[in-house]
């Protein structure tokens, strides 16, 4: 609605944490890492409780790439391999993507899903998510046909406990 807009020309406060951040703090779900973020709370339970600036977040207030999924996403136990980023927007101007006006006062939650860029990605890694805790990953990606028209991206992970 606005066009494109760099983050320090938009009405509103918008808050992303990239893969990077996502990797570096090897965060397992949206509850670790909105930490970085004072004004959002969300639990890491079943039961979806979220607050943006106190304002609760109803289903409406989680969105994938500008999309309202009902409930899909509104479980803080959301698992972050498959999303690029993820964009806190802050504020009644969130209003802006046009959903969740009724039930989302404080702002929305955007989770970015990745896509097949330009270059060829294959990543693989392993996660030490505590004791006897571990988790093994791939993430991979291309592009193909004519002049690259189309891409697939292939993002994949299994979390276990091993025997003590």
């Amino acid at each position: 609605m606005l066009g494109d807009l760099s983050p320090l020309s938009t009405p509103f406060s918008v808050n992303s944490m990239t893969r990077d951040l996502i990797v570096n703090q090897q965060a397992s779900y949206l509850g670790d890492f909105l930490k970085n973020d004072p004004s959002t709370v969300i639990g890491n339970v079943v039961i979806s409780f979220a607050t943006l600036r106190g304002f609760s977040l109803g289903s409406g207030g989680f969105l994938v790439d500008g999309l309202q999924l009902g409930s899909l996403v509104n479980d803080g136990r959301v698992s972050l391999e498959a999303f690029e980023r993820v964009d806190v927007l802050k504020g009644a101007s969130a209003f802006l993507t046009g959903l969740g006006a009724s039930s989302s006062l404080g702002g929305v939650i955007n989770y970015v899903p990745k896509s097949a860029k330009g270059a060829p990605v294959r990543d693989a890694y392993l996660q030490f998510l505590g004791r006897s805790n571990v988790g093994l990953g791939v993430d991979m990606s291309d592009r193909f046909g004519t002049d690259k028209a189309f891409g697939l991206r292939v993002n994949a992970s299994a979390r276990a406990r091993a025997a003590a």
